[in-house]
């Protein structure tokens, strides 16, 4: 059955909100519970971790939507599951070792730059794979 357009941009404002209401919920626990941790895991980094692995889920049904041999999907799998994962943990680790916090030495703020460098070089290396663009030709719009 197709869906009419006002019925899509209800069912996309309906997702918006719940999305806006569960980062409202979010920011609130760690307001109220910084130091929350299950089992002696931070609760922040069970949540990253779970992100990732719905991130790496998403890529894998898109790759599996491709015209790519099963050797060639589990390559870019892996090499974006490697790049990502090495990301995380060398945020986390520097946070961790608190270069992320404010100092009256520091002349550059580390945060933004942790935040903007990543998003500012990785599409240079993006644009010019096919890979990413037979992956992009695949996926439907509204993933």
């Amino acid at each position: 059955m197709e869906q009419t357009d006002s019925a899509l941009n209800r069912k996309a404002a309906l997702l918006f909100l719940l999305a806006a209401l569960m980062a409202a919920a979010w920011i609130g626990l760690n307001l109220w519970a910084p130091d929350l941790s299950l089992a002696g895991i931070p609760l922040r980094l069970l949540l990253i971790l779970v992100a990732n692995g719905i991130i790496l889920y998403g890529l894998w049904r898109g790759l599996a939507r491709t015209a790519f041999s099963p050797a060639q999907r589990v390559a870019a799998w892996l090499a974006v599951a490697l790049i990502l994962t090495l990301w995380i943990a060398t945020t986390w680790t520097l946070a961790a070792q608190g270069v992320f916090r404010r100092g009256i030495t520091r002349n550059v703020p580390a945060l933004p730059v942790a935040v903007l460098l990543p998003v500012l070089i990785a599409p240079v290396f993006l644009i010019r794979s096919r890979a990413v663009a037979a992956l992009l030709d695949a996926v439907p719009p509204s993933w």
